[in-house]
């Protein structure tokens, strides 16, 4: 911990990073900070929940946030019809690259440019939405919630689910690392993160100040982005997709169907559908 706060203290002294827009510069090394997350495994447990709580079969999928499209993309390989959507252009753009490399044709379609909040006309209803990596957490007003609920119930078919996973207020707050650093490279391109956390426990948000140190092919680069990340407790969203118009059919450990989450899980899911009239 004193090498990461020495890091960290090391950075500010040599001045303040140019700060850029969240996943603008972000989206280019996104992939390579995680490069060893278990994509496979995590879509091992969706596929869990379809079977367990989805329409039967489960064919249809809208992922929200879907930032560089690795779930949607391993989904789609697995014979899901996925719609990816996300804010940033720049990810929306990548996932699109991706695709394309895949070579053969996939039952995938990307949009960039599309907020969780408004979430637009498409053409069908969906058996399951997808919120995943805490990416709700982006949405740090209680307003921004409800509108994204609301909009994710008028995407479901008959009996879809909804499926988000969430920082847990209960541990963020007894366990949250102030400083963390994580890395990744490839042929050409290294770089090293080194995030800050700071919680504002009245708000219910963690404030990540992100430090981004690149070497590109030789050339040294280097950029900061701020990112305002909310927490929940779960019964706060599980009352809140009930309000929506949902009904609550599991509150689960991220990645583990066998039991009900306790309050030492870091990430939560909670799989919801559309409560019936």
């Amino acid at each position: 911990m004193y090498a990461l706060v020495a890091i960290a203290a090391a950075l500010r002294a040599r001045g303040s990073s140019q700060s850029t827009p969240m996943f603008t510069e972000y989206s280019r090394v996104y992939d390579l900070i995680y490069r060893d997350k278990d994509y496979p495994g995590e879509c091992d447990f969706l596929e869990q929940l379809f079977t367990r709580f989805g329409p039967k079969p489960t064919r249809s999928l809208l992922d929200v946030a879907a930032g560089t499209g690795s779930h949607a993309l391993l989904l789609a390989q697995r014979g899901y019809q996925v719609t990816a959507l996300d804010l940033s252009p720049e990810m929306a753009a990548i996932a699109e690259r991706k695709l394309a490399a895949h070579g053969a044709p996939l039952p995938l379609s990307i949009r960039g440019g599309i907020s969780m909040t408004s979430l637009p006309p498409l053409d069908r209803r969906f058996d399951a939405v997808l919120c995943l990596f805490s990416s709700i957490g982006y949405l740090t007003e209680d307003g921004q919630v409800e509108a994204f609920l609301d909009s994710a119930k008028g995407q479901l078919a008959d009996d879809g689910i909804l499926v988000i996973d969430f920082w847990n207020g209960i541990t963020c707050l007894r366990d949250y690392s102030p400083v963390r650093v994580k890395s990744g490279a490839d042929d050409t391109l290294s770089v090293t993160r080194i995030s800050e956390t700071t919680l504002s426990p009245m708000d219910g948000v963690a404030e990540v100040r992100f430090r981004f140190l690149m070497n590109v092919s030789g050339s040294h680069r280097e950029h900061a982005e701020v990112h305002r990340v909310r927490y929940f407790f779960p019964r706060e969203l599980t009352e809140t997709c009930r309000r929506a118009g949902f009904e609550v059919l599991a509150v689960l450990p991220f990645k583990d169907a066998s039991r009900a989450a306790h309050d030492g899980d870091w990430n939560i899911t909670v799989v919801a559908r559309r409560a019936r009239p």
